[in-house]
């Protein structure tokens, strides 16, 4: 009795034997090198002061007031400012986690388990964030999407692609054979597939931006704040009052569902990222393609099929913004990189200057939500009419009408450092802190 042959060896026989042979010669090349620190458990510096990076500027950008500086606002719909870059640099790098992460737990079944807990933490977080946010829980008005339920649901999407990625044919070559015999049952294989996660990656984008101006969901081309399919989706799967209720974009939440796709193609961006970074090769600077990849992907941001014809619009997460603002975080991470490589004296000596960065990286989530908590408590506690807020940013008054802000701001942003600074301090203590005597 013949038994069928599985789904894979089916689409196998479908590809090409030269690009399947392509295929597995990058994956031996991935595969090649992993570097100690991401297998062992030690955290990567360059991960931790790009993210420290991200936190710096996302706490200058949360607590400017005033009207001034427009470059450091977030975009009224179309354009790409310093403010626009922040969420998706997190999202990115959250990405780069992601592939460290899934180096270090092998097991398919924990992995899973981990980003699931993962997403329902970030999930309740998010929502605790959002009532605190809004002026209260009142479960009739609470906004459901969120900045934290973006990272948790993306994450846990992106390690789905990624897992199912490993499952795909990579070649016939006698390395891919060796790999998936090594990899023992119930075990991911260690590399997974870098240029599948990428097509995967690529596909959803251009599916995306056609879906943004095909569906018949909003008003077609060009694509507007008040009509877009993004927004009508939110509002079909969720009511109009537990969606983001700005004032120029009523029933419709820029954190909604159907941006969260092109949120995931900037995770999986990350990942693709990371991977490679981990197989550098002693003759190749990683740095060296990472910089090309970053213009390559800015370049692509032109091409019209690509991007469905729709500018940079953050609200939307759209192809053009995803595209660039991936190619801003890889070379982020392109600089930030080499701090991996460094030795000894160099070592000591680099660390110690980005410590500041490094210690925001490690405590982004604490600081991101402490300083949002604050900031509206400052905002909401008024004395005489004006807000303790306004009335601390009056101390800087010697810096004209709108450089007080801007001064307030800096000095959030310091503050914000010393707390990280002290909980990594802390840290520290509790882990040179001997274990009690049994």
């Amino acid at each position: 009795m013949s038994h069928p042959r599985p789904a894979s060896d089916a689409v196998a026989r479908s590809v090409p034997v030269k690009f399947q042979q392509q295929m597995s010669r990058w994956r031996a090349t991935v595969d090649a090198h992993v570097p100690p620190a991401a297998v062992a458990g030690g955290r990567l510096m360059s991960l931790d002061v790009a993210r420290g990076m991200a936190v710096a500027m996302m706490l200058f950008v949360e607590q400017l007031r005033g009207n001034g500086f427009p470059s450091l606002r977030h975009a009224t719909w179309v354009g790409l400012t310093w403010a626009d870059i922040v969420f998706p640099c997190f999202m990115f790098l959250a990405g780069c986690s992601l592939a460290v992460v899934t180096l270090r737990v092998p097991v398919t079944g924990n992995l899973i388990a981990m980003f699931v807990r993962r997403a329902l933490n970030l999930f309740a977080v998010g929502l605790v964030f959002n009532a605190f946010s809004g002026g209260g829980a009142d479960l009739s008005t609470l906004r459901i999407p969120g900045v934290l339920q973006r990272i948790g649901v993306c994450l846990l999407a992106a390690l789905l692609v990624v897992l199912a990625c490993r499952r795909l044919p990579v070649g016939r070559s006698q390395s891919a054979s060796s790999l998936s015999a090594s990899s023992p049952p119930g075990r991911s294989q260690p590399g997974g597939s870098v240029l599948w996660v990428g097509l995967v990656a690529l596909v959803l984008l251009v599916a995306y931006g056609q879906w943004l101006v095909r569906s018949g969901l909003g008003c077609g081309s060009p694509v507007t704040a008040r009509c877009n399919a993004a927004g009508a989706l939110d509002r079909r799967l969720l009511p109009v009052a537990h969606l983001y209720r700005g004032a120029d974009f009523p029933g419709y939440d820029p954190e909604g569902v159907a941006s969260s796709v092109a949120a995931v193609v900037t995770v999986l961006a990350g990942w693709v990222a990371m991977r490679c970074a981990l197989a550098r090769q002693a003759s190749v600077r990683w740095w060296l393609l990472a910089l090309p990849a970053a213009a390559a992907l800015w370049a692509a941001s032109w091409i019209g099929p690509l991007t469905a014809g729709i500018g940079s619009i953050k609200r939307l997460w759209s192809p053009v913004f995803t595209l660039r603002t991936a190619a801003i975080a890889l070379v982020v991470l392109a600089l930030c990189r080499p701090l991996d490589g460094l030795q000894h004296r160099a070592a000591a000596v680099a660390h110690r200057a980005v410590y500041p960065l490094a210690a925001l990286g490690r405590h982004a989530l604490t600081i991101y939500v402490g300083q949002h908590l604050i900031g509206t408590a400052l905002d909401r506690t008024t004395i005489d009419g004006r807000s303790l807020a306004e009335r601390m940013a009056g101390h800087f008054a010697g810096f004209g009408g709108e450089g007080r802000y801007l001064a307030f701001a800096i000095a959030c942003t310091l503050v914000a450092t010393a707390a990280a600074l002290t909980l990594d301090a802390l840290d520290r203590t509790a882990k040179r802190r001997p274990p009690p005597s049994s």
